[in-house]
């Protein structure tokens, strides 16, 4: 019987150990965090223990890209030659999102047990918060704040993937707290200016711009929403009242620091640098992307080379890590999973009444998706180990009929 509960109860206490370690920052060599190793055991055990079931189009299309991302190795082995042999590692980069999803989605929660770990991801979500006041405002800590725990805490490092976590997990927060924890406006308001002030003090514009761009996309939506049947909801009014408070914070804190600290004078000055035309930083990113699919472009075109035969490790660009790793054919299986994906949750969800849930499904991973385009994010364990959880545990959600919901109640 104590055998029985404990093999009940692993998943459960797994997917907390995952939640609470993504953002251990220490390097345990070749880009190994603590993090990876709770993850990859917990895949081999699912993986181990699991049943597999007929194919749906979506591993279809993933089982595409993977012939098309060892074809394209296979192309650079032969005629390029290896460049850099730790690119090998890239494998695992590409096969983490896939498994991890499928690994979850093959664990079976009850739906109390699902919101009790979504807030476990959002008590993260809010400690990481104080703890960027902390790191910048009391500490007055050397470079930009980032993940914690970490052995290379030079300026910049890490700071932009920090900012994209921040502002997603920021938005995961304002959708599912809307209809969830039905949080008052006040409550709301000062946990978006915290989140916001954040963000700021992270010196990276990802986070920022982001947001702004997913939010304005919300606010114009339940605009004309409201506006088709004669009210303005509530989350619009709150949404309109957040971005119109937020203005003169931002801009009050950029003149409050540039009189007092040179120091946090930079970060925000870095934030709200837009000016991307002339930004060392963004023309960068470009250069890399273009040299990316240059590479590509002087070989066979509808498959890459692989990681391996290029000595960038980054290209600062989702689009253009794609194109290398397995050509333009792998793009566009790419895209057709995850294409895929989101339209066989939309079906769930229409079947099962959770159209709510949808909607921050929808949300979270468009701005994921925006984030990607700036920097292959998705292959970095601390942002896409945290995004998977949130996004599956959400479909774990969407995956129980509401009708259920209101027997069980």
């Amino acid at each position: 019987m104590k055998i029985s509960n404990t093999i009940t109860k692993f998943p459960l206490i797994t997917i907390l150990l995952i939640i609470i370690s993504f953002p251990v920052n220490y390097n345990l060599g070749f880009g190994i965090r603590f993090v990876d190793i709770i993850v990859i055991t917990f895949i081999a055990i699912i993986l181990f223990t699991s049943n597999f079931h007929k194919l749906s189009h979506t591993f279809i299309y993933l089982y595409i890209f993977l012939l098309l991302y060892l074809l394209s190795m296979g192309y650079g082995i032969i005629f390029i030659g290896i460049e850099s042999s730790s690119n090998f590692f890239f494998i695992y980069k590409y096969m983490l999102p896939f498994l991890l999803a499928y690994s979850l989605l093959k664990v079976k929660l009850e739906e109390q047990q699902i919101y009790r770990l979504i807030k476990w991801f959002f008590l993260i979500f809010f400690l990481l918060i104080i703890y960027t006041y902390l790191y910048v405002l009391v500490f007055s800590g050397e470079g930009r704040p980032s993940f914690p725990f970490s052995n290379d805490m030079t300026w910049g490092v890490d700071a932009h993937l920090f900012s994209a976590y921040l502002s997603n997990s920021l938005l995961a927060f304002i959708m599912f707290a809307t209809y969830k924890y039905k949080l008052s406006y006040t409550k709301r308001l000062i946990i978006f200016s915290a989140s916001f002030g954040a963000l700021l003090l992270t010196g990276s514009r990802t986070g920022i711009l982001t947001l702004a761009i997913v939010m304005v996309v919300i606010l114009i939506t339940y605009f004309f929403k409201s506006f088709k049947i004669g009210l303005i909801k509530y989350r619009t009014i709150f949404f309109v009242l957040t971005l119109i408070l937020l203005i003169p914070v931002a801009v009050y804190s950029y003149d409050l620091v540039n009189q007092q600290d040179n120091y946090k004078e930079n970060l925000i000055n870095r934030a709200l640098n837009f000016n991307l035309a002339e930004d060392q930083s963004s023309l960068s990113r470009l250069n890399k992307a273009r040299m990316g699919l240059e590479l590509v472009n002087k070989e066979l075109i509808f498959i890459g080379v692989g990681m391996q035969s290029t000595e960038m490790v980054w290209f600062d660009n989702s689009i253009a890590n794609i194109v290398v790793s397995s050509g333009y054919l792998g793009l566009i299986a790419f895209i057709f999973i995850i294409v895929s994906f989101i339209k066989n949750t939309y079906k769930v969800a229409v079947r099962h009444d959770r159209l709510r849930e949808f909607n921050v499904f929808f949300v979270v991973f468009t701005h994921y998706i925006l984030v990607n385009m700036i920097t292959e994010y998705f292959l970095v364990s601390r942002s896409i180990v945290p995004f998977i959880v949130f996004i599956i545990l959400i479909i774990k959600v969407i995956n129980i009929p509401k009708f259920e919901q209101q027997v069980s109640e």
